[in-house]
Order: C-alpha cells, then structure tokens, then sequence
C-alpha cells in the first residue's frame, strides 16, 4: 500500500510529464529532425502526432504552435461536424463555431494573465476576477457582445456552445492520449507506481 505522499508525488511527476508534452510539441516547429534512437526527438513527436485524430493535431497546432492555417482548417472542421448536428443559419453556426475556438484556444485569465494571482506591492493576492482558477468565465453577455447576436439567443443557444467546447476538449486529450501511447510516456508512471 503505497503511503498518500508517495501516491501525490507519482500524480504530480505523472501530471508534469503530460503538461511537458504539450511544450515538446510546441518546441517540434522549431527544430530539426533529426533521429536518435536513444532519446525522444521532434521527428518522434511528428510521427507520433501522424496517429491522432487530424481535427485534434488542427486545434494542437493553432493554439501550441500558432498557426493560423491550422486555425482555419480546425475551424471548417468543427463548423462541419456541428452543422450536421444542429440546423442553425450559417452565421449564427459561424459564430458559435468562432466563439468556441476563442475560448479553447485563450482559456486564461484576462486579469492574472491565467496565473491565478497578483502581485501588490510586496503580498500576492488571489485573483478576484477567476477566483484563482486561472481560467476567465465567459459570461451571455461578453459572448453576445463578441458573437454580435442576440443575448437571448446566446442563452437560448447556450448548450450548443458547450457541446462545442466539450467537443474541443475531447479532440485535445485524445492528441494528448495518442501523443503519450505512441511516445510510450505510460511507462514513466507505471514505473513509479512500481518503484513508490
């Protein structure tokens, strides 16, 4: 039986390495491709995202390595998938689309920056705006404002919405899975499990 301090420190190496992920995948736009068959290098990560789901490496490349054109494609993707779902007109689908890809893509904090704290003076202060959650809370009304329609079709329209992010969330922890499977990053926590 494995003590709750020894569990936390396999949770918390486990959550790092998946989070390290994420930035090594960030880091495969800029380097080379070069093969080593004694450590992971960007070529691995490249083949390794060849297994995913295309809409997932889309939404991956347009919020880690920036890239509009994967913007572009993810969103006529995803605009695809939820047309077949629901019979909204075009920009109102339009727009729930661009307003889930917003907040998949900028999660963070407006205030702290996704921090979840400031700093006054010399004290850190919890984020009065996120709670310090790190995360900003779209409300109707910030979303109506920026979907340009109206509020009440926003909160009428509001399943939809998280449909869609729940759609989005999905498509990056099945990269993140595939990512890990293929790079065989399973066998670091099931080490230290072993080893705890």
């Amino acid at each position: 039986v494995q003590s709750v301090s020894s569990q936390a420190r396999i949770e918390k190496t486990w959550t790092e390495a998946i989070a390290n992920l994420r930035e090594s995948y960030a880091a495969t736009a800029f380097a080379g491709l070069g093969w080593d068959c004694n450590q992971e290098k960007a070529i691995d990560r490249v083949a390794a995202a060849g297994r995913a789901d295309k809409l997932g490496i889309w939404l991956w490349r347009a919020k880690y390595l920036l890239e509009s054109t994967a913007y572009l494609q993810a969103k006529h993707e995803v605009l695809t998938i939820y047309s077949k779902r629901y019979r909204d007109k075009p920009a109102v689908a339009g727009a729930m689309v661009d307003q889930a890809l917003r907040e998949y893509l900028s999660p963070a904090c407006r205030q702290c920056k996704g921090v979840g704290e400031l700093m006054v003076e010399t004290r850190r202060i919890t984020c009065e705006a996120c709670g310090g959650s790190k995360i900003h809370r779209y409300g109707d009304s910030e979303r109506a404002r920026t979907m340009q329609i109206s509020y009440a079709l926003v909160k009428a329209s509001s399943h939809k919405l998280h449909w869609l992010l729940d759609l989005l969330g999905t498509q990056d922890k099945q990269v993140n899975y595939v990512l890990n499977c293929e790079l065989e990053r399973f066998t670091i926590r099931d080490t230290l499990q072993k080893t705890g």
